[in-house]
């Protein structure tokens, strides 16, 4: 890579495996897209449409931060019913594979169906990639 500066160029995400890294952000884009279309059929006018659907999805994440500071306290029941709202699902893929790059493991195959944090209380980040696109499909009809 073509560096002029010679500034030392790090992945963001470098112990993870970068094909479910894209299948993160492919998955969560699958649920938003699929939420909006549902959502849209209840207007007449595509712009009332995009207009209340864009602020949905805005205000969806303004519970985010105060449940992520509590994460480890979130019952498993909570945390996967909290998938259904896009921004919840993806949050909670992301504050698992974060967890992972922390302990430099990162997302691999091997682990993609292991919980991360707790056994009791705590998803596997196969199965926040189920919920979310069991949402997706839900909401595609």
């Amino acid at each position: 890579v073509d560096n002029p500066r010679n500034e030392t160029t790090v992945p963001v995400f470098p112990a993870s495996n970068k094909f479910l890294i894209f299948s993160c952000l492919w998955i969560y884009c699958f649920q938003a897209i699929n939420l909006t279309f549902f959502l849209t059929t209840f207007f007449d006018q595509a712009s009332t449409a995009a207009a209340i659907c864009g602020f949905v999805h805005f205000i969806s994440f303004i519970p985010w931060p105060p449940l992520s500071s509590q994460y480890n306290t979130l019952s498993k029941n909570f945390k996967m019913m909290s998938t259904i709202i896009p921004l919840f699902g993806n949050g909670h893929a992301w504050y698992l594979i974060s967890t992972l790059e922390g302990r430099n493991v990162g997302l691999q195959w091997y682990n993609l169906d292991q919980p991360v944090i707790s056994k009791q209380t705590d998803m596997s980040v196969f199965e926040v990639f189920s919920l979310i696109i069991l949402s997706g499909l839900i909401n595609r009809g």
